[in-house]
């Protein structure tokens, strides 16, 4: 449709989609609800009730069998619950690579014998290859203490064997860092020194400031990289603290914060970050343990796409626009194949928004974004673009544990839910959202408009079938993404239908 026609086409639709927006009201009569989906996560990756001590494993250690002309090095530490390694490839004395790890435990992955060997899940990242995210799929490993060194192997992968080699460091030394900030020209305060603590439902954040000008910062959001400072600090004038530190997977890159902080009359750290991001802490005396379990904390996913901002075009129509486009990280066939269909689908829309934006012309589409969920194994991923008269929906479903995608019946399988049962119930919930949007149109017009066309068609199998996009959302809820009928505009709405549990939004 070109823009010309989406304007003719939206002035027609303003007649009547004002009702659009309104809830429908549960179906009366429905068929027995099947057994629901209960929110779970895999037993084999809970997260740790009582983290084991991994410092253990913290060391500096060398690849036993370097590759011709290569020396290999990961630098091992514990942190809050996980394991952090840093990799680093040098040749002739020179680093040229480096990445970082991210390892969780398994809650009965701990092993103490002859040997002391722990299993999770990890998953790579670093500034050189994945940006901000990460850049491999969660893979198994093991990792494995031995009398002189370690061993790290992947689930298909051969052993790596290392030895302990305390000689090798690429990150910068305190004294080298606090040159960098020079002298405090500050008041020090003693009521900063300690560990604090912030939690919230998406992050965690821990941040120790030491008498002897050092801090570590440690920050975990949901389905990013833990981001592990450590450097010095100096204390500014007018409640303000200075830190030159260094990040695992950035290599010997020193990063420049400067932070407003005060201790309320509670014992309370407030921070304020230089995006003017604000965040309370609380002090603690005991080891932080990060306790998000690794559906939460790991990512199948990376940003192919990921812009907003505000635009106005040469007719002076404001837009607040946002484009968010993931991609499954992996190089297997299927993944590279599901990649290209959802490239297909969503990046020529994004292109042409974006040359429409260089031109000062009018847009079509303002919104490209997707939301995504791990319920009992499966990766939920919708992806979904709207426009004044039209939206795109998608669905994507990942098996997390076998590395393989689904088909919708495979997932109304898994969901225990049977395909007639679903078919039918969600015609019946679609035919109530058709009923209910339009239930403002006169009778007399009905006719004109094409109400009852509409309504057949809402319940056709064109309309309700298995391509619809399914999502388990966080609360274990099955939402069906479907469509019905409309007598303007783009001749279909988009609705959100939750057919099993009694409510439709």
């Amino acid at each position: 449709m070109t823009r010309q026609l989406r304007i003719w086409s939206i002035l027609l639709a303003l007649l009547l989609l004002a009702a659009c927006g309104k809830t429908v009201p549960p179906v009366t009569e429905t068929p027995d609800v099947p057994p629901m989906a209960e929110e779970t996560v895999q037993e084999e990756t809970q997260a740790l009730p009582q983290s084991p001590d991994l410092t253990i494993f913290d060391g500096t250690y060398r690849a036993n069998v370097p590759e011709e002309g290569d020396e290999g090095y990961v630098q091992i530490k514990a942190q809050n619950g996980l394991l952090l390694l840093e990799h680093f490839l040098c040749m002739e004395g020179s680093v040229y690579s480096f990445w970082a790890e991210e390892f969780r435990p398994l809650e009965d992955g701990f092993v103490s014998g002859e040997f002391t060997s722990v299993s999770g899940i990890s998953q790579t990242f670093s500034v050189m290859t994945g940006g901000d995210g990460y850049d491999t799929m969660p893979q198994n490993r093991v990792i494995t203490l031995t009398e002189d060194g370690v061993v790290l192997n992947y689930d298909d992968s051969d052993a790596a064997y290392y030895v302990a080699d305390e000689t090798f460091s690429y990150h910068s030394t305190l004294e080298q860092l606090q040159q960098i900030l020079g002298e405090s020209t500050g008041k020090a305060d003693a009521s900063l020194f300690g560990t604090w603590v912030c939690r919230n439902s998406r992050e965690t954040v821990c941040i120790s400031f030491r008498e002897d000008g050092s801090v570590s910062l440690l920050q975990k959001k949901m389905r990013q990289p833990v981001q592990a400072y450590e450097g010095a600090f100096v204390f500014e004038p007018g409640g303000y603290v200075s830190i030159a530190a260094e990040k695992a997977g950035d290599g010997m890159y020193p990063h420049i914060m400067r932070l407003g902080w005060h201790v309320d009359p509670d014992d309370m750290l407030w921070l304020t970050f230089e995006d003017e991001t604000q965040l309370v802490f609380l002090p603690t005396q005991e080891k932080v343990t990060e306790t998000m379990a690794p559906t939460e904390a790991l990512s199948w996913l990376g940003d192919l796409y990921d812009l907003s901002g505000e635009y106005t075009d040469q007719y002076e129509n404001e837009y607040t626009y946002l484009y968010r486009l993931p991609y499954f990280l992996g190089s297997d066939p299927e993944v590279l194949e599901v990649n290209r269909q959802i490239e297909e689908a969503f990046v020529p829309i994004i292109e042409e928004e974006c040359s429409a934006m260089e031109q000062s012309e009018f847009l079509s589409y303002t919104e490209v974004d997707w939301e995504s969920n791990v319920h009992d194994g499966i990766l939920y991923l919708h992806i979904y673009a709207k426009t004044w008269d039209w939206e795109e929906h998608r669905a994507y479903y990942y098996d997390v544990a076998q590395g393989e995608f689904l088909t919708a019946q495979e997932v109304l399988d898994r969901l225990l839910i049977d395909q007639n049962y679903f078919l039918e119930a969600v015609r019946e919930y679609a035919q109530a959202a058709f009923e209910e949007t339009f239930a403002e149109l006169p009778e007399e017009d009905r006719e004109a408009f094409g109400y009852y066309d509409m309504l057949e068609w809402t319940a056709s199998e064109e309309a309700v079938n298995l391509q619809l996009p399914i999502y388990v959302d966080m609360f274990g809820s099955v939402v069906v993404h479907a469509k019905i009928g409309s007598m303007a505009g783009s001749g279909i709405i988009w609705v959100i239908l939750r057919p099993f549990d009694g409510a439709v939004g």
